[in-house]
């Protein structure tokens, strides 16, 4: 029994040193090639993206009944003045309707800048900043073997900047 115990230390050990090793591997490899910054958000339960970092000025919370309706529109107020609010979970896809349930808790407002105007994009929650390979796929993002959509807050806000034009 004690040979056997020992072997398996043994193989334990092994076992540990050749995945230091292939992590060590990864690892250097993951320096070497360009990578970037991705926030991982939960648009709604059970709806994961990725976001460049790059692309959030800072993340602002807003409870639903803080918000404002302007028509299809929804307002937020703070220091600097109106902030327009869209769902990201509905401005991503054609037809997701959700909509946060309960009105005081406030949620997660990613707000972008773009030509010098303020947009912000509600999510459920944000849920971590991780480094991807820069030459990934446009539409998805591999983070810990599973893949998440890949959005651009930058690419939808010319089109979210002439709703509220």
């Amino acid at each position: 029994r004690s040979i056997a115990l020992e072997v398996t230390a043994l193989a334990e050990g092994l076992a540990r040193r050749e995945a230091d090793t292939t992590t060590t591997e990864a690892a250097t490899r993951e320096v070497e090639a360009p990578q970037v910054r991705m926030m991982l958000v939960r648009l709604r339960p059970g709806r994961m993206a990725a976001i460049p970092v790059d692309e959030v000025a800072h993340i602002a919370r807003f409870a639903s009944r803080a918000l404002e309706r302007r028509g299809d529109l929804e307002l937020a107020r703070d220091a600097q003045g109106a902030l327009p609010v869209f769902t990201l979970a509905q401005v991503t896809a054609a037809h997701d309707d959700w909509r946060p349930e309960d009105p005081e808790r406030a949620h997660p407002v990613l707000v972008h800048v773009h030509e010098g105007r303020r947009i912000g994009y509600r999510v459920e929650a944000v849920e971590d900043i991780v480094r991807v390979p820069r030459d990934g796929h446009d539409n998805g993002v591999l983070v810990n073997g599973v893949v998440h959509e890949r959005r651009s807050l930058a690419a939808l806000a010319p089109r979210l900047a002439r709703e509220v034009a």
